[in-house]
C-alpha cells in the first residue's frame, strides 16, 4: 500500500499595519514588532507669494501622531514661536498652489484644530466646515482614508497675518519613533511682520543699499524684538540659511 503524501500550504494574509503579505504563523509576532511607515510630508508656505527665496520643509513624519503633535512639529520646523492659534484643513482637490487669497477658493471638508480655541461656527451667517480635534485625529486617520488620501492640506498659523502652509503626501520612510526633517528651503519667516507683504518689505530692507529710518527700525525689531527674533539679521545668504541639525535636535525631544 503507497504511503499518501500530504502537502501543507501556508497561506498569507495582508498586514493591516504595514500592508504586506505576512505568514500566519508569524503573525502574533509581526503585530507586535510592526509599525506603520512614515508620512514624508512637503510643507511649502505661501508658495504664490514667498518664493525668493522659498521657505519649505519637508518632514519624515510618524503615522500613529495626532494632527496636533505635527503642528507642534511645524513650528519647530519652521521657527514660529507659538504665540497664534493654528487649525489644518483638508480639501477635496490635490492642488499645491495655495489661495490666491486666504479667504478664497473652495472650503475644506473639516478642519482639524484644537477645539477649545474655537469661537464661533458661523462666518457671515454661512455654517462652517466642521471641526475635529487635532489631538485625537492620528495622520494615518486622514492620509489613508480612500476620501481623503492624496487631497491638500493647508495648516494656517496666525489668522492675522494668516500663514498657509500647502503640505502634499510625497512618499512613505521607514517608521520612526519621532519626526525628522529631511529637507528644506529659506530662513524661517519673522513671527508678526504682517503677513506676506510685511515679509517682503523685511528683505527689501536687508537687501537696501542705504536703508531708509523705517527700514532701519524694521531691521532692528527682527533682530531685537520679534518673537522669533535672529540677531544675524537676513542680509546677504543669511536669508536662505536654516539650521537642519537643530531642527531635528529639537524634533527628537518633542
Amino acid at each position: 500500500m503507497e504511503a499518501t503524501t500530504q502537502t501543507t500550504t501556508t497561506s498569507t494574509v495582508a498586514c493591516a499595519v504595514c500592508r504586506t503579505k505576512c505568514q500566519k504563523a508569524d503573525w502574533r509576532t509581526h503585530k507586535t514588532e510592526c509599525r506603520r511607515q512614515n508620512y514624508i510630508l512637503k510643507v511649502d508656505l505661501l508658495p504664490g507669494y514667498i518664493t525668493n527665496p522659498r521657505i519649505t520643509r519637508t518632514l519624515s513624519c510618524p503615522a500613529t501622531v495626532t494632527f496636533a503633535a505635527l503642528h507642534e512639529a511645524l513650528l519647530v520646523a519652521f521657527g514660529w514661536a507659538n504665540t497664534h492659534l493654528y487649525d489644518f484643513e483638508v480639501f477635496g482637490h490635490s492642488e499645491t498652489t495655495g489661495r490666491s487669497h486666504r479667504l478664497s477658493g473652495p472650503e475644506p471638508l473639516f478642519k482639524l484644530t484644537d477645539l477649545d480655541t474655537i469661537e464661533d461656527d458661523f462666518d457671515f451667517g454661512i455654517p462652517a466646515p466642521p471641526n475635529r480635534d487635532s489631538s485625537k485625529v492620528r495622520l494615518f486617520k486622514v492620509l489613508d482614508d480612500p476620501k481623503t488620501k492624496g487631497n491638500t492640506i493647508h495648516y494656517n498659523y496666525d489668522f492675522g497675518d494668516g500663514w498657509e502652509h500647502v503640505i502634499t503626501c510625497t512618499g512613505r520612510t521607514p517608521a520612526t519613533p519621532h519626526f525628522v526633517c529631511l529637507d528644506g528651503e529659506g530662513h524661517g519667516c519673522a513671527e508678526d511682520v504682517g503677513g506676506p507683504s510685511g515679509w517682503e518689505e523685511l528683505l527689501k530692507a536687508y537687501d537696501a543699499e542705504t536703508p531708509t529710518k523705517d527700514q532701519k527700525m524694521t531691521m532692528r525689531w527682527f533682530e531685537t524684538f520679534a518673537s522669533n527674533k535672529d540677531p544675524r539679521g537676513l542680509r546677504g545668504d543669511l536669508k536662505w540659511q536654516w539650521d537642519k541639525d537643530g531642527v531635528n535636535a529639537a524634533l527628537r525631544g518633542l
